[in-house]
């Protein structure tokens, strides 16, 4: 890759943090120091939540291609990839967060409803 293919995924990445401050903007505006770490924490969700959707386009786009392979590795943090090393507790839920104690998946994104992002619901269980 080239500098010049980099700016395409830095510009997306603007746009997507753009998108991030008009959602929490209304928050924002309370001014309290509640609402400001409200709404730090709904960004960062929102964040990890467009980082998942991402990866799942991605995927689905290269087995579309008919590229093959299973998934993506993971790369671009300390010792991604490798239970135990980089931060303390990688590859674990944070105390406090759902699941907390088990290992994190990178299965695909789902809505309230349990849909995939792609828009296909679980199969029903026992049938």
């Amino acid at each position: 890759m080239q500098a010049r293919h980099l700016r395409a995924v830095r510009a997306a990445a603007e746009r997507e943090t753009s998108l991030i401050e008009q959602v929490i903007a209304p928050t924002l505006r309370q001014r309290n120091a509640a609402a400001r770490e409200s709404a730090g924490a709904a960004a960062r969700q929102i964040a990890a939540l467009s980082l998942r959707l991402h990866r799942a386009l991605i995927e689905a786009a290269l087995a579309e291609a008919g590229l093959p392979g299973s998934g993506l590795p993971d790369v671009g943090q300390p010792g991604a990839g490798q239970p135990g090393a980089g931060q303390p507790g990688a590859g674990q839920r944070g105390a406090g967060q759902p699941g907390a104690g088990q290992p994190a998946t990178a299965g695909p994104a789902r809505d309230a409803s349990g849909a995939d992002i792609g828009g296909r619901r679980p199969a029903a269980a026992g049938g």
